[in-house]
């Protein structure tokens, strides 16, 4: 599924030439970021249905700028099934652009075979869809999902891809009962780990994955930690095995913050957007 955003003017004539469309339809340049926040453009933006008008969850990573209907003026109308938004930003901007939605699609069976059901947004109870997930297609986005409702018990993360069967997201079982997106983030990601709780003991600072935390920290267990920039997943186990758990920014003082029912972590990656 995508989106079609255009305006009236020659593209050449608008956008620097070193200004591209990079693989996922996200638009990069020196001046992108500048000119998605300027407020004088007119977009058209045709939609494939009103759903999409809620669920759109990106734009050159600004999730702020494209989160719900109410972001979108009165002004929207019904031509045989699509919908037709005009989204006051800029009124002489020229340009078409295709933004991939992101999703996921779950499968009863194996194989991606049974009954299946199609997301494309965050969603605290999907037991009113499917009764047991075996197999699951990311066709975008970064997904974590969750054992149960309301996004508790056992955490998974998976990138786009396709997974077969539940060991393949190193599931504990079929039950997935609710999921949620991850931002698209595209700066810097920046952490620290500390052997203590509140911030205290042995402190190391980490910007990039780390695949086996003994061998770098010096110690199994991790206390508390402070994520500044980046989402982040810890693992149980070294080389991103065993029980996974969603880190967003903020202060984790103690290991229960982040849902864990012991220190014990022995990995830990970045969650890039792919």
């Amino acid at each position: 599924m995508f989106m079609l955003l255009c305006c009236l003017r020659p593209f050449t004539e608008l956008f620097p030439t070193n200004l591209v469309l990079a693989p996922g339809g996200v638009l990069e340049g020196e001046h992108c970021h500048g000119l998605m926040s300027r407020s004088a453009m007119a977009y058209w933006i045709l939609f494939r249905s009103l759903s999409l008008l809620s669920n759109v969850t990106r734009i050159h990573g600004h999730p702020s700028l494209m989160t719900s209907a109410s972001l979108y003026p009165p002004s929207i109308f019904e031509i045989r099934g699509l919908f037709v938004g005009l989204v006051p930003l800029l009124a002489t901007l020229s340009a078409v652009f295709f933004l991939d939605l992101d999703t996921i699609i779950f499968y009863e069976d194996k194989n991606f075979q049974g009954r299946s059901y199609e997301c494309n947004s965050d969603s605290s109870d999907l037991t009113s869809y499917f009764s047991r997930c075996n197999s699951i297609r990311v066709e975008n986005g970064n997904w974590i999902l969750y054992e149960q409702t309301n996004y508790r018990g056992h955490q998974y993360y998976l990138r786009r891809g396709e997974y077969p069967d539940f060991q393949q997201w190193m599931g504990y079982n079929d039950s997935i009962r609710s999921c949620r997106l991850t931002p698209q983030h595209r700066g810097p990601f920046r952490m620290r780990i500390y052997e203590r709780e509140d911030f205290k003991g042995q402190m190391m600072e980490f910007t990039e994955d780390c695949p086996h935390v003994y061998e770098q920290f010096r110690y199994h267990d991790i206390h508390s930690c402070n994520v500044f920039d980046g989402h982040w997943m810890f693992y149980e186990e070294p080389n991103y095995r065993g029980r996974q758990y969603y880190l967003i920014p903020g202060e984790y003082r103690r290991y229960t913050d982040w849902r864990a029912m012991n220190p014990r972590i022995g990995s830990f990656r970045r969650v890039i957007y792919h």
